[in-house]
């Protein structure tokens, strides 16, 4: 078997493994070991209180049935879900399949499948994870479609990678209404009345106490590990202390003027002038568009340039813009429209600030595949109306499918407004 990144494997899935490991995920990787995860010094170990502090799963059963009538043996189904944190969202899935008759395969990155070596790979593809590699989707595409029509199913997340990002869904991928209208086609091309159906999904991970003070420890771990004097004050504040400290930093490393208006101008300009440094290197023209709808569209020039001759784009100053360039991009003004605050914002924002900027430590490389919350949490999950796609039907462009989920995410964070934990804070990115 190989384990090249550039080779895709069809899964192998064996039920019984599966089966085995959902108690492991459950207690291992969500709520901890019952008794033992409130012990004094036992409970600081992530295994013991559950690697992603998920002490309550709040899942309607009303929500449950809605799934479990669009997701089973009689029916097609695409099982679509916002994708707000790294590692934590892979749990809640395994969790949410275990609750339905079928096991659908699961859509992982390649490097998570194939970039481990050969038994590694083994074990994800036994546990039916699909592995989509850039530039060659199709053999995954067409494995997925294969799985829907004889009623396993297939879960995956539209936004592709990890955002850090609770309240907005990010721009979404063609991939899963492109797949779930060829499935729609064969099906009646083959003259079988099996239903296709997108079934969307959204998550809010919400803290269950006010954890102020565990976050401000967080923020001094990052200031320091940024090598940044710790600063004083609001936690807001030292956040937006901390982007801008960046900020100056990568403008000063690439010889970028920054602006000294709003945040997002500075943020903005700094963006704009390592996309423009990045296409001279390139040689390609910079694209019309928005400052960062410009710059992404740079990188992803660079991205592709980089697969086809790899040797080529790797030269050192190309890949320290491109790297730049690329954690700059993880802040974006979609990401943050409104003028409050949450404690669930400023802990995203330190995660993603981490796992992009602290790579050096074993500690900080490890946090970044297996993060860790700074307290108890309870994962709500809401089932949308599922979306049935008929055969004759035009494929749905990826903005409606990312304004349905949106359009739910919001439902649901009002549904759980008065449940929420912490102050609420002026949003620092807009002072």
């Amino acid at each position: 078997m190989s384990a090249q990144l550039s080779t895709f494997v069809a899964p192998r899935p064996n039920a019984t493994l599966m089966r085995v490991l959902e108690p492991v995920n459950r207690l291992f990787n969500l709520s901890g070991i019952p008794g033992l995860r409130r012990v004094p010094c036992l409970n600081a170990i992530p295994g013991i209180r559950g690697l992603t502090n998920i002490t309550q799963v709040d899942f309607p059963q009303a929500d449950l049935a809605r799934l479990r009538c669009a997701a089973n043996r009689d029916t097609a189904a695409f099982l679509v879900l916002n994708h707000p944190e790294f590692f934590t969202d892979w749990m809640v899935d395994k969790e949410i399949m275990s609750r339905l008759d079928i096991r659908p395969g699961c859509w992982a990155t390649h490097t998570i499948v194939n970039g481990m070596g050969k038994w590694a790979q083994k074990f994800w593809l036994a546990n039916n994870l699909i592995a989509q590699i850039p530039g060659r989707g199709r053999a995954g595409k067409d494995h997925s479609v294969e799985l829907a029509k004889r009623g396993d199913g297939v879960l995956l997340h539209p936004e592709g990678g990890v955002h850090w990002v609770g309240d907005q869904i990010g721009p979404c991928f063609p991939g899963v209404t492109d797949m779930a209208r060829q499935a729609a086609s064969d099906l009646a091309a083959n003259g079988s009345d099996r239903p296709v159906f997108i079934a969307p999904l959204v998550y809010k991970y919400r803290f269950l106490a006010d954890e102020t003070h565990a976050l401000q420890e967080a923020m001094t771990y990052l200031e320091k590990g940024l090598g940044m004097i710790p600063s004083q004050g609001r936690l807001e504040r030292r956040l937006i202390h901390v982007y801008d400290g960046l900020n100056m930093h990568v403008a000063q490393r690439h010889g970028i003027t920054m602006s000294h208006s709003t945040f997002w101008e500075r943020h903005a300009a700094v963006a704009v002038g390592l996309a423009r440094k990045l296409a001279g290197h390139l040689n390609v023209d910079v694209p019309e568009g928005t400052e960062f709808h410009m710059a992404e569209a740079v990188l992803r020039q660079q991205k592709r340039r980089k697969r086809a001759a790899p040797g080529q784009t790797n030269l050192t100053e190309v890949a320290k813009l491109a790297d730049d360039l690329r954690k700059i991009l993880r802040l974006q003004p979609w990401m943050y429209p409104g003028v409050s605050f949450s404690q669930e914002q400023i802990a995203e924002c330190i995660q993603r600030l981490r796992s992009d900027w602290l790579t050096v430590r074993m500690k900080d490389r490890v946090h970044a595949f297996v993060p860790q919350p700074v307290g108890r949490r309870v994962v709500h999950i809401r089932v949308l109306d599922p979306i049935e796609i008929p055969a004759t039907q035009m494929d749905v462009p990826p903005q409606t499918l990312r304004a349905i989920m949106q359009d739910g995410l919001d439902r649901l964070n009002i549904e759980i407004a008065p449940d929420q934990k912490g102050p609420v804070r002026p949003n620092p990115f807009l002072s």
